[in-house]
């Protein structure tokens, strides 16, 4: 009686001892031949055709990229990313302090969704909701990017969801907080505060503003740059600064709420330190430039707390929502606000600031009422259309 015949690439082997198995053959992208070994031919057909699928969809077809260590992949991913150097520093800290431990040594074939989700919940009951979604991010990055070259078939992290994140209220600083943070400022960087209140920059874009780009005159200032604090190390211990172009187009703006007071504040500043076209707005006491982290964690923390204000405590991210909520209460429309705070992303300002609009429908309203009251509403038939007049 014949034996049935195998399919393409899969032949029977008869080992010493009586043992058959079910050779699988096939070539990877390069052209380099590979083999494996199964109990049964439709087994090892269907690793084959498994590994062909890669091969077309643009994966190597080579089954050995499942055994590098997440380690070794790290090693070859990181240093072909083309991305900026904070966002590099981010994901250096985030690879050694919460990836590594847990999976460097692990194999990438023998990543497992349960690990990950675990490995999402334990961070959970640690971190902020913020960070694990940050961690999560990258961890889902490097995998993703492993499918892409054809080292796994799948990402096991695919469909692993980040901790919701509940909506927080924002801190806006009241006239009397701002006035007692600019008093127990530092005498160099006071004017920051009014500033920044004004105009709502971010800490980065104040850091990272040049004489050039104030119009005291029109009291507008234009956003062009941000300035970032980047670790020299993992630790974090040591920073240096370096100044970006903006993440986005919106970023890139121009902000006409510098007040009449404060031009001539700015203008005083100016004039007393003999500031020039090309010189940095606000620097420290020797003149050296503003860097974002240090300035944060130095001269805002030191005058938060001179100042005692209240809990929660503010970070300098609260002069730019204080600037925000004093657009709107000055009776800034929705788009315009959206452009000179830089943002893009509509619904976000909806979601964060939308309850400070206090909309007045009151004329809307009306027209309804003398509509209804009026009898000028006609009788429609479904598909009719009411005439303008």
């Amino acid at each position: 009686m014949s034996r049935r015949p195998l399919p393409s690439g899969v032949r029977r082997r008869e080992w010493t001892g009586g043992a058959v198995t079910f050779e699988a053959n096939w070539r990877d992208a390069s052209g380099k031949r590979h083999t494996a070994n199964f109990d049964t031919a439709s087994e090892a057909d269907a690793y084959r055709q498994d590994r062909l699928r890669e091969r077309r969809h643009g994966g190597t077809g080579d089954p050995s990229g499942g055994k590098l260590t997440l380690s070794q992949w790290w090693e070859r991913w990181s240093s072909t990313r083309q991305v900026t150097s904070s966002t590099r520093a981010r994901e250096l800290s985030i690879w050694a302090c919460q990836i590594e431990p847990d999976f460097g040594e692990v194999r990438l074939g023998d990543l497992r969704r349960s690990d990950i989700a675990a490995w999402t919940v334990a961070m959970s009951g640690e971190l902020a909701p913020a960070t694990v979604t940050r961690c999560l991010v990258t961890l889902k990055k490097l995998l993703t990017d492993a499918v892409s070259e054809g080292l796994i078939t799948a990402s096991p992290a695919a469909t692993i969801k980040a901790p919701r994140q509940t909506q927080v209220e924002r801190r806006f600083l009241s006239v009397d907080e701002l006035a007692r943070l600019e008093q127990a400022m530092a005498p160099r960087w006071a004017l920051v505060v009014p500033f920044a209140a004004a105009t709502g920059l971010r800490i980065g874009e104040l850091a990272a503003l040049r004489m050039c780009a104030l119009n005291l005159a029109a009291g507008e200032v234009t956003v062009r740059a941000t300035a970032v604090s980047v670790p020299r190390s993992v630790s974090g211990s040591d920073v240096r600064r370096q100044i970006h172009a903006t993440k986005t187009f919106a970023g890139e703006r121009t902000v006409p709420t510098v007040t009449p007071a404060l031009r001539t504040r700015v203008a005083t500043m100016i004039d007393e330190r003999g500031l020039g076209p090309n010189d940095w707005l606000f620097t420290g006491r020797d003149g050296g430039a503003m860097t974002p982290g240090n300035w944060r964690n130095r001269t805002w923390a030191e005058a938060v707390t001179k100042a005692r204000i209240a809990d929660p405590q503010p970070t300098p991210h609260a002069l730019r929502h204080t600037a925000v909520a004093l657009w709107i209460a000055a009776g800034v429309d929705r788009l315009t606000v959206a452009r000179w705070a830089g943002h893009t992303d509509a619904a976000f300002m909806e979601r964060v600031y939308g309850h400070l609009w206090r909309d007045d429908h009151t004329d809307t309203q009306n027209a309804i009422d003398a509509l209804l009251g009026g009898g000028q509403v006609q009788k429609l038939q479904p598909g009719c259309r009411v005439a303008r007049g």
